[in-house]
Order: C-alpha cells, then structure tokens, then sequence
C-alpha cells in the first residue's frame, strides 16, 4: 500500500516501503515559495496513494482532507486537536468552515461524516504519557433540540480510571462487518454487539 503523510512540520517517522513525505513550508522572506497544506493535499491525491495521512489538520486543508476520503482514499487518517471524540466533530466542522468554500453548515457537518472512527487521546496531568481515552464511531448525522445538525457518535471503548483497563462500552458496532472484512482483527468483545 502506498502512503503520502503530509505534515507542518513533519514528524512522522513511518517505517514503510512505500510512503513519501510531503512538508508544508513558509514563504521565504520576499514572499515566495510557500507551499501550504491544503496545496498538499491536492498534490497527494494526484500521486493516487492508497491512503493519506494528514499529520495535523488546522484550517482550510481539513476541507480537502474529507473530500479525499469521500472519493476512494478509505483508510486515510489526520489529527486534530479536542476534548473529546464530540468536539472534535465540531471542530472539524469549524476548520472546514476556514475553507471558504461557501458550504451551508447541514453540508458540512454531511462531508464531516465521512469519518469512520474518532479516537481519542489524553496526556496524564501525573506522569505526562500520553494514552487512549475513548474510541468512537461516526454513524452518521443528528439534529439536537435546537435544529443544530452534529455528528452522530456511538461510543465503542472508554478507557475506566479505576480500574486502569479499557472497557467495551457499546450495544452495536456499526462498522464490524466491514471491519472483518477488510482482514481487521476484531477482538471477542466486538462480535457480541
């Protein structure tokens, strides 16, 4: 499989035999050679990769990011950052907005469900280590009491603090099927749902 990482700047250190790195980079001092993330983007998909990885998604570039997922580039994955697996759809909805592209919020917030899994991330306030704190699924989109379209989530694991141990929290996996049949390993817990 090949891998296109797109980063600013890059830190991924991909131990692959098949993935090319792609550097954002500033604009010199009279004002030229920048080369942005959202031009990236574009140029990734023109190397027709199997998957793209995002290094961080900021702005503007988090437009191209879900429109090369929507056509074909499943599998592909960028960071953000977020408080959790919900705010981290509204985020994207707000970066994609930074994209001017002139979408009404219901089309965006579609574009945002492309996203298969959120996975989240925390670093421990006592040790500094960074670790997983919850995973959850796209499953598709919601209107709240106010009208407001969101993310529909169903939250699959959460990390227990009591107990140090992360638990399987869900009724339903949507994705299992698909998960299997891409050769995934899915784990016990998983095929009771």
């Amino acid at each position: 499989e090949s891998i296109v990482t797109i980063e600013d700047p890059a830190e991924l250190q991909l131990q692959h035999p098949d993935v090319r790195s792609l550097e954002a980079r500033p604009a010199n001092n009279e004002g030229l050679g920048e080369v942005t993330m959202r031009e990236l983007v574009a140029d990734a998909l023109r190397m027709a990769p199997k998957r793209i990885i995002v290094g961080e998604c900021r702005k503007g570039e988090t437009f191209d990011m879900l429109q090369a997922m929507n056509t074909g580039h499943e599998g592909s994955m960028n960071t953000l950052h977020a408080n959790s697996a919900y705010l981290a759809g509204k985020r994207m909805v707000s970066m994609v907005q930074m994209a001017d592209m002139g979408l009404p919020h219901d089309a965006i917030v579609e574009l945002c469900s492309v996203v298969d899994i959120i996975v989240q991330a925390v670093k421990e306030r006592k040790t500094g280590k960074r670790r997983i704190d919850h995973i959850a699924e796209v499953v598709g989109v919601k209107r709240n009491e106010e009208g407001v379209l969101s993310l529909d989530l169903n939250y699959l694991w959460q990390y227990n603090k009591a107990t140090g141990q992360f638990e399987w929290v869900a009724d339903r996996f949507t994705r299992q099927e698909v998960f299997m049949d891409e050769g995934n390993w899915v784990p016990p817990g998983w095929l009771k749902c």
